[in-house]
């Protein structure tokens, strides 16, 4: 499998859901982030949280650089 059809899910999903704008799916992604800080206390280990969040924005940054045609026309061709 190459590195494009890796993507191809994600790509496919951005196109559907979001009109092909990631910035839009890193904005509800950090909405999630916000949402954990009011988590009922001892629902999950400080650490889980943390990684979770983590991977959140670590997903959000990237999505949020993709922000030109240029870059969606790239990913799209991967």
């Amino acid at each position: 499998m190459t590195q494009g059809q890796n993507i191809a899910p994600l790509v496919q999903h951005l196109n559907e859901r979001y009109d092909g704008r990631p910035e839009a799916l890193a904005a509800h992604l950090e909405k999630a982030i916000y949402m954990l800080f009011f988590l009922e206390e001892e629902t999950f280990s400080k650490k889980e949280i943390q990684n979770v969040v983590y991977a959140l924005r670590s997903l959000s940054e990237s999505l949020a650089m993709i922000d030109s045609p240029q870059a969606k026309i790239e990913m799209i061709n991967l």
